[in-house]
């Protein structure tokens, strides 16, 4: 039950979708009739609405069951990321926009991108570092939340790019360098 009238009589909601009838107006249908609501009336929920994971792609594995990560380790190999999510408002989807960003960690006032209705983002090509995926979003009414929902990346680097590997191959093109002059 969803709504309660002054004499606590409750109403069971039917299964077919609130209809827009333009002009601020929606009609809803209970189990015992219809009624007519007016927007203006309707309240915007207190807690923002909540942004979930549902589900990471590595080299061509999806991941499932992700809301719970805040933290993703890439390994050495993995590059590219595949990142799904949505905005959780059941009163629908027609008018929910996203804003991503994926930047380097320490960066400040990264951009956001265009507002769009796409709930995913594919990033490839990334360089071994820190990284912060964030994503916000508007409700089923198209008001912007405070839901800013982030996801923190690290790419681990390969041997040669990690600090022993170009140490080690610095020092191999010195000695290299020296044998040649002595020579």
């Amino acid at each position: 039950s969803f709504f309660h009238t002054a004499q606590n009589t409750q109403f069971k909601m039917g299964e077919v979708s609130p209809v827009d009838l333009g002009e601020g107006r929606v009609l809803i249908a209970p189990h015992d009739g219809i009624m007519l609501l007016d927007k203006q009336t309707l309240r915007p929920e207190r807690e923002p609405i909540h942004i979930a994971l549902s589900a990471i792609a590595l080299e061509g594995k999806n991941y499932y069951n992700v809301d719970h990560l805040n933290h993703l380790t890439l390994a050495s190999n993995e590059r590219s990321i595949g990142i799904r999510f949505a905005a959780l408002d059941y009163r629908g989807t027609e008018d929910i926009r996203y804003q991503t960003r994926f930047y380097p960690a320490g960066k400040k006032n990264a951009p956001w991108n265009v507002p769009t209705e796409l709930s995913s983002i594919f990033v490839q090509d990334i360089h071994p570092g820190e990284y912060i995926f964030e994503v916000r979003s508007t409700n089923a009414l198209g008001q912007w939340q405070n839901n800013t929902r982030q996801l923190y990346v690290s790419v681990t680097p390969t041997f040669w790019e990690s600090t022993l590997g170009k140490a080690l191959t610095i020092g191999f093109l010195l000695i290299v360098t020296i044998v040649i002059t002595i020579l």
